[in-house]
């Protein structure tokens, strides 16, 4: 597997917010996702873990649109591309830490259903299907979060997955 570039990363996340196409995203994109996600893991939409993802996702949202030289908060392809790559992965731990830290523990923390601080390949494979990513990404994407080798992946390691894919530093294919 090849390392994408930090560009690339949200290339691809782009195309997986913009799921009407349109060539835009804005919040209601984002919003569309975590609701999603909180469908898809059977979570009331009200519960804590629910309200705390959108939140996540809400505060990456806004801080990719401060970022952006944009008049409204609907954001080209280009424009969101620019914005996240110099708000987030130019910016290394630090733009992760700040920004994608909180998403990505919401993430994982959704994914765990059972709150073991395990997630199965089947709780990944819910994941990466609301996301976006091909069904047929899965298992490799499940082996290389899996950095231990003992056939579980832990909170810990899904959130440095996310943060090594975000900066460009994955081995990780999920487009």
């Amino acid at each position: 597997m090849a390392k994408g570039s930090k560009a690339q990363v949200f290339e691809l996340r782009f195309d997986q917010f913009d799921v009407n196409q349109d060539g835009r995203i804005d919040r209601s994109d984002f919003e569309q996702e975590a609701n999603r996600l909180t469908r898809a893991f059977g979570a009331d939409p009200d519960s804590p873990r629910a309200i705390v993802l959108k939140q996540s996702y809400m505060s990456v949202y806004e801080y990719i649109v401060s970022q952006a030289d944009v008049k409204s908060e609907a954001l080209s392809r280009e424009q969101f591309v620019a914005a996240a790559t110099s708000a987030i992965s130019n910016r290394g731990g630090a733009g992760f830490a700040e920004v994608m830290a909180p998403y990505a523990y919401a993430c994982a923390n959704l994914c765990d259903i059972d709150g073991d601080g395990m997630i199965s390949r089947q709780e990944i494979a819910t994941w990466l299907a609301v996301i976006g990513v091909r069904a047929d990404a899965v298992d490799e994407a499940y082996q290389a979060i899996d950095t231990d080798r003992d056939g579980k992946v832990s909170i810990g390691e899904l959130v440095t997955a996310i943060k090594g894919y975000v900066l460009g530093q994955s081995e990780i294919r999920i487009g």
